[in-house]
């Protein structure tokens, strides 16, 4: 879920103020909070989830394009 990436982390801290991006599990609770799932598997089973992940992944990549 680009938990390792530098870029997303920076956008976790930059836009979304998670005051913690320590490392990869931290990262994928303030993830799942953000997204309000429980699991990844989500991801996979409820279409509003889905639409949440594409949608904060397009907002991550669009910030990325001008971070």
């Amino acid at each position: 879920m680009k938990c390792s990436d530098r870029l997303f982390r920076r956008y976790l801290v930059e836009c979304h103020n998670v005051p913690d991006v320590a490392d990869n599990e931290r990262i994928a609770v303030s993830v799942r909070s953000i997204l309000r799932i429980q699991s990844r598997a989500e991801l996979n089973t409820d279409p509003g989830a889905r639409a949440r992940w594409l949608d904060f992944r397009g907002a991550f990549e669009a910030w990325r394009a001008n971070p």
